[in-house]
């Protein structure tokens, strides 16, 4: 029987390389999205919590309260635009793992395709071997039988 061998298989091989690393981009960009929300939950957590207590205390105690409120608020700025930053990469990377698997699916496909091929022009070859066969056991039985 003969073998089956994809003409495009190296092909195949660098796209599912391309999409297994676009996979790791992705999943790494997305655990840098989740550490800036989380980052983002927890200053919005701190700012709240230091928020109860400006009208408590000393005023050097609700001036230093003011102080690192102001503080933090620019650092939930700050931590918000990195999200709307990671965010775009996330779907950056989100976008070019769709295509890539997009371009592994169509070599596979390809493939596939092939090898229905293949297995159809087996078939074919064994039919006909069969055929032959089965008319050279006729024509045997015939001329024997005359």
């Amino acid at each position: 029987m003969k073998k089956y061998k994809f003409n495009l298989q190296k092909l195949l091989d660098i796209r599912a390389e391309q999409e297994e690393d676009s996979k790791i981009k992705f999943k790494e960009a997305k655990v840098e999205k989740e550490k800036v929300q989380d980052k983002l939950e927890w200053l919005n957590h701190e700012y709240h919590k230091y928020a109860e207590k400006t009208h408590m205390g000393t005023i050097i105690d609700k001036k230093l309260t003011w102080f690192y409120l102001e503080g933090m608020s620019k650092n939930i700025q700050n931590t918000n635009q990195e999200l709307i930053y990671k965010d775009k990469i996330l779907s950056e990377r989100r976008a070019d793992l769709k295509e890539k698997k997009i371009k592994s699916k169509t070599v596979e496909i390809l493939k596939q395709k092939d090898y229905q091929r293949f297995i159809k022009t087996l078939k074919q070859q064994e039919q006909k071997e069969n055929d032959e066969f089965a008319i050279s056991g006729f024509v045997r039985r015939i001329q024997g039988g005359e």
